[in-house]
Parts: C-alpha cells; sequence; structure tokens
C-alpha cells in the first residue's frame, strides 16, 4: 500500500487483514451473511500492515494470532509530523514459513 498517515490528535488510520473465519460465541451481529465454523488462519488472527496510533503517536505492524493476544510486533516508529505528510509504501510479505512487514524497503 502507498499512501500518507493522517497523524492529527485522537486519529487512528490503519491498512489490516482479518481472518475469514469469526468463532461463534464472537460473530458480529452486524455482518450480514457471516457465518462461523472452523477458525482458519491462526484462529483467525490480524495482520496491521500499517497502524498509526494517535495515542502514541507512532506508526507500526503487527502480527496477533493464537495465543498471543497482544502483538508480536514487526515494527513500531515515531517519525516527525513531516515524515507523516509524504507518501510511503507499506508492504506485506508473506510466504508458507513466515510474514515479513515493512516500510520503504
Amino acid at each position: 500500500m502507498r499512501g500518507k498517515v493522517d497523524a492529527r490528535p485522537g486519529s487512528w488510520p490503519a491498512f489490516w487483514a482479518l481472518g475469514a473465519n469469526w468463532d461463534c460465541d464472537e460473530l458480529p451481529a452486524n455482518r450480514p451473511g457471516a457465518t462461523c465454523g472452523v477458525v482458519g488462519w491462526p484462529a483467525c488472527g490480524e495482520i496491521d500492515i500499517m497502524e498509526y496510533s494517535g495515542l502514541y503517536d507512532a506508526v507500526g505492524s503487527n502480527v496477533y494470532y493464537t495465543g498471543h493476544r497482544f502483538p508480536r510486533g514487526a515494527f513500531s516508529i515515531q517519525k516527525s509530523k513531516e515524515w507523516y505528510s509524504e507518501y510511503h509504501v507499506y508492504v506485506l510479505d508473506w510466504d508458507p514459513s513466515e510474514i515479513v512487514l515493512s516500510v520503504d524497503s
């Protein structure tokens, strides 16, 4: 993804991927047509390819998966407001053995 980050106080922009299956007890009621069943990619984990936290004034990438409630971070960086106002390329490279998240590599 190539984009700029909205780094205003209180913002929380993100570019992420979520597994396709949902735990039957946690299926959101506002997802028409969604079904529950066998939960896929490690228990329907989440990959944050880019996430900016206005609370911490930092941009980063994280992977959440089975047994790991808190992120197994790929990177988290604090940059100047000028850096956030420029375009950057956020990358997810995935193969059967690893996930690699990077920015401007």
